[in-house]
């Protein structure tokens, strides 16, 4: 990972930090031309495991994290 790719793996990992009070065991960022490409594993706060084995209640966990994302983690624009 190049130098602008690590410091957007730490701040995507902090922002997962202090939203959800756990940090991603693992961020992984790609750049590439115009795109962003991030993968954070390990970040589901046991409630999430615990639904997510019931594949009923994978629509709910889908959108609970999409606005996680769009909402939250969008805001880290405003860092770069």
């Amino acid at each position: 990972m190049n130098a602008i790719a690590q410091r957007l793996a730490k701040l995507i990992a902090r922002a997962i930090k202090v939203q959800t009070g756990k940090g991603p065991e693992n961020v992984a960022v790609w750049l590439y031309r115009d795109r962003l490409t991030i993968r954070a594993t390990g970040c589901l706060l046991p409630l999430e495991r615990n639904l997510a084995k019931n594949a009923s209640n994978h629509p709910l966990l889908l959108e609970l994290r999409s606005r996680f994302v769009r909402e939250d983690l969008l805001g880290l624009q405003e860092l770069l």
